[in-house]
């Protein structure tokens, strides 16, 4: 859409009534081509907004993640950005420290919700999507056991 200073001098012999015309109709070609030109981000983002995105995966030998993506966004550049709950856990059963007599290995938890996020970062379209059944099950469990380790330890 051209600023209306631009259109005032491109046609000075039109009245302030046909250039406001012209640059609404600029506006809603502008927007018809923006909503082509990113039809199938737009489609994905629609359907992550309305049901939901919900991923499984990963990273490395000892890294596995959940991850809830929401309240996507796109501006006017095509970029998208959006919050992410992620529950990532860092895994490794052989680290080579003994902490017990009966255990070895290393464990974090880690579970937080992160905003704007860039769409781009994350690969979604290579992630393993998920239900919402199985990502509540996960955090019902870590909620379990939340409670089991503080609430239900020997006094």
């Amino acid at each position: 859409m051209r600023a209306l200073e631009y259109l005032v001098q491109l046609y000075p012999d039109k009245t302030g009534k046909e250039i406001l015309e012209i640059q609404v109709q600029e506006k809603l070609d502008d927007q018809k081509e923006f909503e082509e030109t990113n039809k199938k981000k737009l489609a994905f983002m629609k359907d992550i907004n309305e049901n939901g995105g919900y991923y499984r995966g990963r990273f490395g030998l000892d890294q596995h993640y959940f991850y809830r993506v929401f309240d996507m966004e796109m501006d006017d550049q095509g970029n998208i950005t959006m919050k992410v709950e992620k529950i990532v856990l860092f895994y490794n059963p052989k680290d080579g420290h003994k902490h017990t007599v009966t255990y070895a290995g290393s464990m974090q938890l880690d579970r937080k919700i992160k905003d704007y996020q860039h769409y781009d970062q994350y690969e979604l379209e290579d992630r393993e999507r998920v239900t919402v059944k199985e990502w509540d099950a996960v955090n019902k469990y870590l909620d379990a056991m939340s409670e089991l380790f503080w609430d239900k330890l020997p006094k």
